[in-house]
């Protein structure tokens, strides 16, 4: 109980920093101006997303992925599954501000992504789950960007004959978007 408490507060610690960040007000951020991508995603499963912009702060995704699966009985013996997910979510950004290194500037946004996700086989189930995002791009590379996405997800039985050990747990993605 006390590992869920401590990983609760540092998640919502990471979510009030990353909206606290210092922005260039006197920048003006160029949005490129395309509103659709395509990307290829991983650790969350392997999948490959497709992004739609409605404004730099708002975006929905909805891509197939494939996913591996371990799966603890009753007698502690543990077996790998894998099956297919489609996913489809929203990513409110904040504000855009710059981070400079000494040999590149890059573009950053850290927002909140709420993400459903259908589990299709005999393992069948729906995961909800709830993170913080950063999104970032160069600043002589506008035509892409680099999603990290860390959070708590849940994972909810459509049948009767999967009951996982575990309920709720943590989620990492990574995703490389390329805009069309």
């Amino acid at each position: 109980m006390k590992l869920k408490l401590l990983l609760f507060n540092l998640f919502f610690s990471i979510l009030s920093v990353s909206f606290s960040q210092e922005n260039d007000e006197s920048f003006e951020f160029n949005d490129n101006g395309k509103k659709l991508s395509i990307g290829i995603s991983i650790l969350d499963g392997f999948g490959v997303p497709v992004r739609y912009y409605l404004s730099p702060k708002h975006v929905f995704d909805i891509g197939p992925y494939y996913t591996g699966i371990v799966i603890q009985d009753a007698n502690d013996n543990y077996t790998f599954s894998t099956g297919f997910i489609l996913a489809g979510g929203f990513t409110y950004f904040g504000k855009k501000y710059i981070k400079e290194t000494r040999k590149k500037t890059k573009i950053r946004a850290n927002g909140i992504a709420m993400r459903g996700s259908f589990l299709f086989g005999d393992l069948q189930s729906f995961i909800p789950s709830f993170g913080w995002a950063r999104e970032t791009s160069r600043m002589n590379r506008p035509n892409r960007s680099f999603i990290f996405e860390l959070g708590m997800q849940g994972i909810i039985p459509i049948n009767d004959s999967f009951q996982p050990s575990y309920t709720a747990g943590i989620y990492l993605r990574c995703h490389w978007n390329f805009f069309l």
